[in-house]
């Protein structure tokens, strides 16, 4: 059997072998690169989603609290925090008369037990059906009939039993539906008509489980936790805040913008670090890339004399270099890219909570997007580095290269 020819690609396989060392090298300064821009992307376009999902979800301009109960809000909006809190229901109607407020929604807030009453330890969200313009256009995307009093919408991560249902103190509940990833508080809360979740509440109450003083003391018939308003056309949101506090005593107000406005603030300052620490990164390989290309190829001068008396152009001398480098770019871009998958798909819920940030994944069409760019971009950085290295090599008289090469 004849033996095959010696093409551009088997040398430069040769000699990417030979020398396991050397191509390690320049293998993990790619992969660093390709792993940067890869994760740095993902984090970003995560975050952005995250942002959104919490734009889409947060639908009332203004949320009206019992005193003192702001940041409890924030928590069940932001990581589904269980907490309870009410105030008189009067307070709802006295709301709607003032200058500003075209609708509103009123929503009572319970929490569970980890305990043989209660499956799971979650928020439980009573909606008002008839007045609920926050929840419904997106609990309709998963769910469009009547919400009856035994059934529940929960978030994505609660997860339900076997025959699809959950137990909240002693009461047992069927999963409706399940609400899609939004990476907010939504995902760790169970939402139930408000009629249904004073029932729960009243017979936790009777029972003694897990009450506090502010269930214990409450009317909860009369009781709710929030008012949820969506302002009137024309009507600036602080505007009406200030309206609001002259007609109405012992409240706290959250206005939905503040929220927002200090995430996409936090989110700017992050993706801009990301992007400048990317390009940054891509220019530093390329200089690194550059000096070990033509530090090696400076000591291969010998190697390439004998290629050009063996009958080797210059052109296929500069196409064995850059085929080196770009076998060299692709497999360091393929290990980058699927060293940040491993470290960032498991662990997205960590990394989102030690950021502080909504972070929410995007969908395979999107991470597909990042991974080729990734790919394109680092592995252009081997035969970029490495061109002017070869073309110089290429050119230099062959006698005078040998003589340098020994």
């Amino acid at each position: 059997m004849s033996d095959k020819p010696l093409s551009i690609t088997r040398l430069s396989l040769y000699n990417l072998r030979g020398k396991a060392f050397r191509t390690g090298a320049l293998i993990a300064v790619v992969l660093v690169l390709a792993f940067a821009l890869f994760s740095g992307a993902v984090l970003s376009a995560s975050l952005q989603n995250g942002l959104n999902s919490l734009k889409e979800r947060l639908g009332a301009d203004i949320a009206v609290v019992p005193l003192g109960y702001e940041n409890s809000y924030q928590g069940i909006i932001l990581s589904g925090e269980p907490v309870r809190f009410y105030f008189d229901r009067a307070l709802e109607q006295q709301i709607s008369k003032v200058d500003g407020v075209e609708q509103l929604t009123s929503q009572f807030y319970l929490s569970t037990l980890s305990a043989d009453c209660c499956s799971v330890p979650v928020q439980i969200i009573g909606i008002d059906p008839e007045t609920d313009f926050v929840t419904k256009p997106w609990i309709s995307e998963v769910y469009r009939e009547e919400l009856k009093d035994r059934q529940a919408i929960v978030g994505a991560d609660i997860a339900a039993g076997k025959d699809n249902k959950l137990t909240f103190y002693n009461h047992e509940f069927s999963v409706a539906a399940r609400l899609e990833k939004t990476s907010t508080g939504m995902d760790n809360s169970v939402f139930v008509n408000i009629r249904a979740v004073k029932a729960l509440a009243e017979s936790a109450k009777k029972q003694g489980l897990g009450t506090n003083a502010s269930v214990q003391e409450a009317d909860l018939e009369n009781s709710i936790s929030s008012v949820l308003i969506k302002t009137e056309r024309g009507y600036d949101t602080d505007q009406v805040v200030t309206n609001i506090r002259r007609e109405v005593d012992g409240i706290s107000m959250v206005k939905s913008k503040s929220i927002f406005s200090g995430f996409s603030e936090n989110l700017g300052i992050i993706k801009a670090f990301i992007g400048i620490y990317s390009a940054a990164l891509w220019i530093l390989a390329l200089l690194i890339l550059a000096i070990l290309f033509s530090a090696i190829i400076s000591s291969r001068k010998k190697e390439f004399s004998v290629l050009r008396i063996m009958g080797t152009t210059r052109v296929k001398l500069v196409r064995a270099v850059l085929t080196e480098a770009m076998l060299v770019s692709i497999v360091g871009s393929l290990a980058g890219v699927s060293l940040a998958a491993v470290v960032i798909f498991p662990f997205s819920a960590y990394i989102g909570e030690q950021l502080g940030l909504p972070f929410l994944l995007p969908d395979i069409g999107g991470i597909f997007v990042y991974m080729i760019s990734t790919l394109v971009l680092s592995s252009a950085s081997g035969p970029l580095s490495a061109i002017y290295a070869a073309v110089k090599i290429s050119r230099a008289e062959t006698y005078i290269t040998l003589r340098e090469g020994e």
